[in-house]
């Protein structure tokens, strides 16, 4: 859980000038693809999601199927899903910043455009529906901690979250000029990251 802390924070840095908190002119923060695809999207979101999945997996593993809590066949899902993102990660990097992120000096926030902003959101439902899928086959786990009782409260706060910032970001496409917007996206990110 600690990664997921240190995952959370990356996150959390990255979010605030993302998300238009910080004035990013001048600063080292322009790198839009650095910090809005490696750290913000990929080390931060697509990480603390993996993470969850494999601690719920883990769950499935010992619980269900009567396995270890470790070996190569309880990580190679997860070293699989991270080469994935890590190739997401390396083609929007060489793919031109006009066709992913990029930063818009008149108004000083990086822009996602609508078909990598589509791509983002897929792969971060995929990877909640696959979380949900194991809670699913974890339900009815009796133990003295409740892990699927709390698997399933972290589900449901971030599908909510999913929900509202799918429906804000092509709702509100310039969110980030909305103060009121961007506070309540970063708050409800954030409390859902540490649920």
């Amino acid at each position: 859980m600690t990664l997921v802390m240190v995952c959370a924070w990356i996150w959390f840095a990255s979010e605030l000038g993302a998300n238009g908190h910080i004035p990013l002119a001048g600063t080292i923060m322009i790198n839009c693809k650095a910090f809005g695809v490696w750290l913000r999207i990929l080390l931060g979101v697509c990480s603390v999601s993996c993470l969850i999945a494999l601690r719920t997996y883990g769950l499935y593993r010992v619980f269900h199927l009567n396995m270890p809590y470790q070996g190569l066949s309880f990580y190679l899902p997860f070293v699989v899903y991270f080469l994935c993102i890590i190739i997401y990660g390396i083609v929007s990097q060489l793919v031109s910043p006009r066709l992913t992120i990029q930063y818009v000096e008149s108004l000083d926030v990086c822009n996602y455009y609508s078909g990598f902003k589509a791509s983002v959101f897929a792969l971060l439902w995929v990877t909640w529906i696959l979380v949900a899928f194991m809670l699913w086959k974890i339900r009815n786990i009796k133990s003295s901690f409740n892990e699927s009782r709390e698997i399933t409260v972290a589900c449901f706060i971030v599908f909510s979250v999913l929900v509202f910032t799918t429906i804000m970001h092509y709702t509100h496409p310039r969110f980030a000029l909305d103060v009121q917007l961007r506070v309540a996206t970063t708050s409800l990110d954030h409390i859902a990251v540490n649920s």
